[in-house]
């Protein structure tokens, strides 16, 4: 019997180890391929940046070197993903789509291991996520928000269990793109205080400060004064068509005080409803809506960041305690998608013409929240 056992794991071992190298072939092919073009906003914000640094050169100023838009992503994720500099561009570019398939596929797994999903569930919704219209766009042009969400993600589910050095990491990568945590971090930092105490919480805001500078150390190395560039190219960043409540306040009063006061006042809203949610719900769903609804209040926000509404839609999904709940929510996913492609198709394609998405997904949501909690007292009031 330990024979036949023994000769079943050396065929698993060689049998995975086939596998394994079978998939490495073709990844190094892939990344040697031009199938894709290149992601441009990878390309300006990462990749490029990158590519000055490790040649010694400013990282943040690229006139007279490439003609592109300025980069603005904070500075963190450069000094992370620096080596990228040393590729080829194209082969960067495919490596950053696959890794931002890998992270698709961790969220997904990570929202599913509760509930002991199969796994060709798993890829089902793997597929469905990645040809929803914020998916591809994000895929399209190598953002990183997926990247953003995974680590809001891991932060929220496992923060009890993270050092805070390790939360602190985590965390000062997710302020790549600031405006994506403009709801999660007031949420997490009550919640982290209230299950952690003051101690803790001051541990997780130093970590996260260190570990911050630290990765800007390769900046500092290659080009010193690399802060002015990048500080400069915050102020000069154009006011882009967002699909957000702030540019639809642009459109109707220009720019203007006001305009900003309101916007202001929109997001504090937004900040207090996530704080609230902290308070009167489960903590881990509680996350998951500031997460969800950022897209909603954040001033600064492109229709490829809704993917931060995955997390949400995955849990009212995988959680069957009503199954009419995790059919509202695909069904609202899937008439998104259709309507978003109609929209497109009547030649509304500017991003700003979205702004209804989240807030349409959001509903979805709201109902399929409360429809999967009513199910669940009717059903503890039946059991008692």
């Amino acid at each position: 019997m330990r024979t036949k056992l023994n000769s079943f794991s050396s065929r698993k071992i060689i049998t995975l180890a086939i596998l394994s190298v079978f998939l490495l072939i073709l990844l190094f092919g892939f990344i040697q391929s031009a199938l894709f073009p290149i992601s441009v906003d990878f390309r300006g914000n990462l990749w490029e940046p990158a590519y000055l640094l490790v040649r010694g050169m400013d990282p943040y100023n690229i006139q007279g070197i490439f003609d592109n838009l300025d980069p603005i992503w904070f500075p963190m994720i450069v000094g992370l993903f620096f080596p990228l500099g040393y590729l080829p561009l194209q082969w960067a570019s495919n490596l950053w789509f696959v890794f931002c398939g890998v992270v698709l596929f961790l969220i997904v797994a990570i929202m599913a291991r509760p509930f002991k999903k199969p796994v060709y569930l798993i890829a089902l919704i793997v597929f469905f996520l990645a040809i929803f219209p914020s998916s591809v766009g994000h895929f399209k042009f190598g953002q990183i928000s997926l990247v953003v969400c995974l680590l809001m993600l891991i932060l929220s589910k496992f923060r009890n269990q993270l050092n805070p050095i390790v939360a602190g990491f985590l965390l000062s990568i997710a302020f790549t793109k600031p405006q994506l945590v403009v709801l999660f971090l007031p949420a997490f930092l009550v919640i982290y205080f209230r299950e952690q105490g003051k101690k803790r919480l001051i541990q997780l805001v130093l970590s996260t400060i260190l570990w911050g500078a630290l990765l800007c150390l390769p900046l500092f190395i290659a080009h010193p004064d690399w802060f002015k560039s990048f500080f400069s190219n915050l102020y000069t960043n154009p006011l882009w068509a967002y699909p957000t409540f702030y540019y639809f306040l642009v459109l109707l009063f220009g720019f203007r005080g006001l305009v900003v006061g309101l916007a202001g006042l929109y997001l504090a809203i937004g900040v207090c409803i996530a704080a609230f949610l902290s308070f009167k719900i489960n903590k881990f769903e509680a996350l998951l809506w500031s997460m969800a609804l950022t897209p909603v209040f954040s001033p600064v926000i492109w229709s490829n960041d809704f993917v931060l509404m995955y997390p949400l839609f995955l849990l009212l999904f995988f959680d069957r305690r009503s199954s009419y709940s995790s059919w509202v929510t695909i069904g609202g996913y899937t008439l998104c998608t259709i309507l978003v492609i109609f929209v497109k198709n009547l030649g509304y394609i500017d991003d700003h013409y979205s702004m209804w998405v989240p807030l349409f997904l959001s509903a979805v949501n709201a109902l399929a929240y409360t429809i999967r909690n009513r199910k669940s007292r009717n059903s503890l009031q039946t059991t008692c």
